[in-house]
């Protein structure tokens, strides 16, 4: 064993074979190195374990805020009729009445005759109906003064001047007009739109009374009953009733539409109309649409008719408000 370690010299001197010299270098090297670990592990755990000591934030490059792009703010439906769009009647093709877009226009448009619907066959006050459907103020126009306006009709291009004919503008006034079973019967249907400008020697020529667009609707009555409530004074007027007549909404700028008056002439006999159209308006839309059924009507209601109770209702609804 000791042969394989060492070996004597020619001289007799016992010496390290050389690979037993290489051998215990790097044994050396190998324990100072473990001993440097050694301590440097020793130093960062007490550095670990010492006392906190505040952070350095001087020395941590800053965060760059990510700002989210900006989308580009959309007008959530468009106020201004020069960005509305009319397009062929598919109920009366070639008709000066045209079809409204965008929907959500429409849907104002509708949301105004609706409340009109309310007030003039469900029962609902002014302002109840106004509330319900969400106006801040009443969507109709009182124009007293000036009882006429221009429209054009489905082939007649030329406008002409129809004269109007109002609802009572007293606010707590309810009505109902129901058939013999004491059921609402009026119906009312979207007709068309129209602009109310047209060129002229190459200028254009506004001729609305201030309403860039006008929209009709019909209503068809086949009333037997109308009851009028202002104020508890209640009266009855019982006479059948197989007409359409029309009526008027004109755009009043911001989106807004305003009832504009019934036709006061303009009154056809449905038996003598050919066109079944669909109608929009109806006791079963109103309620799915905005919830609202036809209130009860007054106790004892049928028993209200005479020239007593009729001038008593007058007297209340011209002195009130």
């Amino acid at each position: 064993m000791k042969n394989l370690f060492m070996f004597n010299t020619a001289s007799g001197k016992t010496q390290l074979r050389g690979y037993v010299k290489v051998a215990l270098g790097l044994f050396v090297i190998l324990a100072a190195l473990f001993i440097v670990n050694l301590v440097n592990r020793n130093q960062m755990v007490s550095d670990v374990m010492a006392t906190p000591r505040p952070l350095e934030t001087s020395q941590i490059p800053a965060v760059t805020e990510q700002v989210p792009a900006q989308e580009p703010s959309v007008e959530e439906c468009p106020s201004d009729p020069a960005n509305w769009t009319l397009t062929e009647n598919t109920s009366v093709p070639g008709s000066n009445l045209k079809e409204l877009s965008p929907q959500c226009v429409k849907d104002r448009l509708d949301r105004t005759a609706s409340w009109l619907y309310a007030t003039y066959v469900l029962g609902y006050s002014r302002m109840g109906a106004a509330q319900m459907l969400g106006f801040t103020e009443l969507p109709i126009s009182y124009s007293f003064g000036v009882a006429q306006i221009a429209v054009v009709t489905d082939f007649e291009d030329e406008p002409q001047k129809v004269d109007l004919r109002f609802p009572s503008n007293n606010t707590g006034l309810s009505e109902w007009r129901i058939n013999g079973n004491g059921q609402p019967a009026v119906e009312f249907t979207f007709s068309g739109c129209f602009r109310t400008s047209s060129l002229s020697g190459g200028e254009v020529v506004s001729w609305g009374d201030g309403y860039p667009m006008l929209c009709q609707y019909s209503g068809d009555f086949q009333t037997s009953h109308y009851v009028g409530n202002v104020n508890g004074k209640v009266v009855t007027a019982s006479g059948s009733e197989n007409v359409r007549r029309f009526m008027w909404f004109g755009n009043a700028g911001d989106g807004k539409w305003v009832f504009l008056g019934f036709a006061k002439d303009w009154e056809y006999d449905l038996s003598q109309i050919q066109d079944h159209s669909i109608s929009t308006i109806t006791p079963a839309t109103m309620a799915e649409k905005f919830a609202i059924n036809a209130l009860p009507l007054p106790e004892n209601w049928v028993v209200f008719t005479g020239q007593e109770f009729e001038d008593t209702f007058l007297k209340e609804l011209r002195e009130s408000k």
